[in-house]
């Protein structure tokens, strides 16, 4: 149901995903300048550098501008400074690394397919804090006045390390199932375990000691759970293509819906969630009642997800990583009309936004200013707006700056729809009637059904 094609072979070392585009970016790393891409299948680069570090299925983990690249199955280790944009690699484990976790103060915790845990500080040798009895799933810290790191294993293990002048000691206990990730609260008091079978238990740090077990069902494990920034929700995502969040203090589960293909990745920034999805899409939620805010649409399918500042950062199948501001008009389909044709453009607003439209009105010298300075050339790539309505007049089919502008709208990959305005039009707005308004696509031939495409911020 994932849309996967998979070969395994007896002779081979890993099995071969046909489903994955070559070249495509798999998964990202943000710091305040530089940006870290993976494939996922044997590269990593910092984002607009050339060079190269080539590695077997590497995979990232990353705490402000520190990021660990790893392989489950290579041996090697290289740090990146994000920056600085500068990859330094380390001396290899003693056998292939399995989880990763890193600290606030920049210890780097990493867990291996033999069980031992190791831990150190950065360019730093690291020491083995201790073992568990098999492979090494899952690493978090904790973030306390003592550093507290825990650890799950294959078998079930889960293990709380305290690490104090060079000492180690936990407690561990065996879970009801596998253990595949681990997220903790931002006040060390809970952490909320994710199982094999898609379900999550939360916990307390102190003992371990189960609280709530069995929240969610059919959860995607690939992508484990968050807490909301106040700790009263949990978010994680579904196999049904869905947005979860549960609610920590009053009990019970809010279901957000609107992706159409599997979400492949989420983060959680102050009161919204954010996601991205096989169809094209990265959304905005409300971390609160799980109503999507906002969506907008990209060239390819989506695969990865990260903040940066402010900014939201997706990487797709076609190797690019798109910025988005959530603080545009995500979803919007801004009207673009000059002066004298605002009091078109204001009806033709109020009309849509009775119809569930989420539209706004900008007054623009689009047509006869310099195209650099405008909004649609300077902020169309990167501004969430699903596309724009145009309100001309008739005459300015022939300016040159006009058709520009839609090429712009052509270069970024937006649709725009085109309201011509004739002399008479213009002067008499209330003669139109848009029950007769139609959409000149192939693919949507009625208003009810352009309407519906735009409501969704399509």
């Amino acid at each position: 149901d994932r849309g996967r094609l998979i070969e395994w072979n007896r002779d081979a070392t890993d099995p071969l995903d046909y489903s994955k585009h070559a070249g495509r970016v798999d998964a990202i790393a943000a710091g305040q300048t530089a940006v870290l891409v993976s494939d996922g299948e044997e590269e990593v680069h910092v984002r607009d550098l050339t060079d190269r570090l080539r590695l077997r299925r590497p995979r990232i983990t990353s705490q402000g501008d520190v990021a660990l690249i790893w392989s489950p199955v290579e041996r090697a280790l290289c740090l990146a400074d994000l920056s600085s944009a500068r990859l330094e690699l380390l001396p290899e484990g003693s056998a292939p690394t399995t989880a990763c976790a890193i600290s606030e103060a920049s210890e780097i915790a990493t867990g291996h397919r033999d069980g031992t845990i190791r831990i150190g500080h950065l360019h730093q040798e690291s020491r083995v804090l201790g073992a568990m009895e098999s492979e090494i799933v899952a690493l978090t810290f904790v973030h306390d006045a003592e550093p507290l790191l825990l650890s799950a294993a294959r078998n079930g293990g889960l293990a709380a390390w305290h690490v104090r002048g060079g000492q180690s000691q936990f407690v561990a206990t065996l879970a009801e199932g596998p253990i595949v990730s681990i997220e903790a609260d931002s006040v060390a008091e809970r952490i909320a375990t994710m199982h094999w079978n898609g379900e999550i238990s939360l916990r307390i740090v102190a003992n371990l000691e189960v609280v709530v077990k069995n929240m969610g069902e059919h959860l995607d494990t690939s992508l484990g759970c968050r807490f909301a920034s106040d700790d009263s929700h949990l978010v994680a995502a579904g196999l049904d293509h869905t947005i979860r969040i549960f609610d920590l203090k009053r009990g019970g589960e809010r279901i957000g819906r609107g992706h159409r293909a599997p979400i492949t990745g989420f983060v959680v920034s102050g009161e919204n969630v954010f996601s991205c999805s096989e169809d094209h899409t990265v959304r905005m939620w409300d971390v609160a009642t799980a109503d999507m805010l906002a969506v907008a649409y990209g060239p390819n399918a989506f695969r990865c997800i990260a903040m940066q500042g402010e900014d939201i950062l997706a990487g797709n199948d076609g190797g690019e990583v798109l910025t988005f501001d959530p603080t545009a008009d995500v979803g919007m389909w801004p009207i673009l009309a000059d002066p004298e044709n605002a009091e078109f453009a204001q009806k033709l607003a109020a009309d849509l936004q009775r119809r569930g439209v989420r539209t706004t009105v900008r007054s623009t010298d689009l047509f006869v200013s310099d195209l650099k300075s405008d909004w649609a050339y300077a902020e169309l790539r990167l501004n969430g707006a699903a596309g724009a309505i145009m309100v001309v007049s008739d005459y300015t089919r022939t300016n040159g700056a006009f058709l520009e502008s839609l090429a712009a709208f052509e270069r970024a990959t937006k649709p725009v729809l085109v309201a011509w305005l004739e002399e008479t039009d213009a002067s008499e707005p209330d003669r139109f009637d848009f029950r007769e308004w139609r959409d000149p696509y192939r693919y949507t031939d009625t208003l009810s059904s352009l309407l519906e495409r735009m409501k969704r911020g399509e």
